[in-house]
């Protein structure tokens, strides 16, 4: 079979990658959005029960169906009212044996449910949320009403008591319309604006080759060091970390090569300062993930070749913070966040962007910081060349007390003398070579 030239192979790379991206944004979004939602029905469902309905109820005995005419008037009322204005299509009560007191459709009353699970973790104390269920009993009138929708299950309290359970039903049609909007918009996007580029791409392929080589390597040694190091973490997870880390070197592809360099300096400094097995393990996580923020960077800042404006410095310190909030939103990385965000703090309080100093900065930021300085200095950058080895360590010790802290510096120092890392030497248009470390000791 006859072999792919280089610029087929990069057509059938390039497609296949836009196809994957947009499956895997498109769920993303899918995820976050289903969970926004969810969670704003549960405070309301709590706000409401916590108010109107705990009003509503007052003291009268829940253990017995019917209820008092007089509440069920009220109950009407409420769900006929305002909560109908929020979106919410209907309104259930219980009691703690599980028995439907009340139903604003008027289906299901005076029946038990009590082996339902939602159910019966809102009788423990939990707020319980479902987005399109399955149809039962309770709420196919709903469901043939709206359609999809949402219910959420709250404990009704007095007196710091659970004597009930209050249900909610909102309608989910009008989010997975929007989710579908937002895909149907996105895929548009991705048509439009990779079209004409994928072919201006193809015509230059032949020259960047190396640099697309490079690219892949290093994009195959992230994803590869982040499923060593997560093993015991969902498949899902992996590939959301590699959605996370993939969006951000196509915007630069000197930040793989970076990540990984730093990554290697802040895994031995850790090792050298007797950190535990799980501190270097997060820190190798934060290391390749320090830099996710300038995804949201401009292009013109990120790869400028001279020196930033003011301005322009402003704009790219705030990845930092940017890197630290997507971290957070992530429940496997959340533990991350002051790591990722505290990566430019100063030793002397002067960094950003929480001018936090000393030991008020978390260690493994501190660490990150030392290996972060190290790698910049001794890699070429867009807007000047490396610098030696030595001339890097002078700067480092030179600012040690100040921009650093002191021992994470001569925590490198010993790993780089003691041979436990070497320094990686790569500049924007070859492919990494790691040189021996000639340093001798200050």
């Amino acid at each position: 079979m006859k072999r792919l030239s280089v610029v087929q192979q990069f057509a059938l790379r390039s497609l296949a990658f836009v196809v994957v991206m947009a499956l895997i944004l498109g769920l993303a979004i899918t995820v976050a959005v289903r969970d926004l939602f969810a969670s704003v029905a549960a405070r309301t469902a709590l706000a409401t029960a916590d108010t109107i309905v705990t009003h509503a109820v007052g003291t009268t005995d829940l253990s017995k169906f019917p209820i008092p005419a007089q509440l069920r008037e009220d109950l009407s009322a409420i769900s006929g009212g305002d909560l109908k204005d929020a979106g919410i299509t209907a309104v259930k009560l219980w009691n703690t044996d599980g028995v439907l007191l009340y139903s604003s459709e008027g289906q299901g009353e005076g029946r038990a449910f009590s082996d339902h699970p939602s159910l019966r973790a809102a009788l423990e104390g939990e707020t319980k949320v479902e987005v399109e269920p399955k149809e039962r009993l309770e709420n196919s009138a709903q469901l043939a009403e709206v359609g999809s929708l949402i219910e959420v299950y709250a404990p009704l309290m007095r007196n710091g008591e659970i004597v009930g359970v209050f249900e909610i039903y909102q309608d989910y049609t009008l989010v997975e319309q929007a989710i579908n909007r937002f895909l149907v918009l996105m895929w548009s996007i991705i048509l439009l604006g990779s079209v004409p580029a994928y072919f201006l791409q193809l015509t230059l392929v032949k020259r960047t080759a190396d640099e697309l080589t490079n690219v892949k390597g290093a994009l195959a040694e992230v994803h590869r060091r982040l499923r060593d190091s997560m093993e015991d973490i969902e498949l899902h997870s992996v590939g959301t970390l590699q959605a996370l880390v993939s969006a951000v070197d196509a915007k630069d592809s000197y930040t793989a090569r970076h990540s990984i360099a730093v990554t290697d300096y802040a895994v031995a400094i850790a090792r050298r300062l007797g950190l535990t097995d799980e501190q270097v393990r997060d820190v190798e996580r934060a290391g390749l993930l320090h830099d996710v923020g300038k995804i949201g960077t401009p292009e013109s800042i990120l790869l400028k070749p001279g020196k930033l404006t003011e301005a322009e410095f402003d704009v790219m310190a705030e990845h930092s913070a940017m890197g630290g909030h997507i971290v957070e939103t992530v429940p496997f990385l959340a533990g991350l966040m002051p790591v990722v965000r505290g990566h430019h703090e100063r030793w002397d309080g002067s960094g950003y962007p929480d001018g936090l100093a000393g030991e008020r900065i978390p260690l493994l930021a501190r660490v990150l910081t030392v290996a972060d300085a190290f790698d910049a200095m001794t890699s070429e950058r867009p807007y000047r060349t490396p610098i030696p080895v030595e001339a890097a360590r002078a700067e480092l010790l030179r600012c040690a007390g100040s921009q650093f802290d002191p021992t994470v510096v001569q925590a490198l120092f010993a790993a780089l003398d003691a041979g436990e890392v070497t320094v990686v030497v790569h500049d924007t248009m070859t492919r990494p070579r790691r040189e021996k470390a000639v340093i001798g000791s200050n």
